[in-house]
């Protein structure tokens, strides 16, 4: 819920932080699937580690990108790596 603020902060609206908070939880469900197939070939913990590597990955570019598009992509690629982390 962090994004809805940053992009008030960064003078956006919290009307586009909140639809970057919608793309993020709709490819968490994606990676809820996906993350529950990989889990099935791989394991629960590998699949965790390599969830929360991703992740970490994906926060890291929030450092360094802060335009509209970028964020609306950095958006979609850490929910695609978040949503299956709890479900592992």
């Amino acid at each position: 819920v962090h994004i809805v603020a940053y992009c008030g902060d960064l003078g956006y609206g919290v009307a586009r932080g909140a639809e970057m908070l919608s793309l993020m939880m709709a490819c968490g469900i994606l990676s809820r699937i996906g993350s529950g197939y990989l889990a099935d070939k791989i394991g629960g913990i590998r699949t965790l580690l390599l969830g929360s590597l991703a992740q970490g990955f994906a926060l890291a570019f929030y450092l360094f990108f802060d335009s509209l598009t970028s964020l609306y992509l950095i958006s979609a690629m850490f929910g695609l790596f978040q949503g299956g982390i709890v479900p592992s």
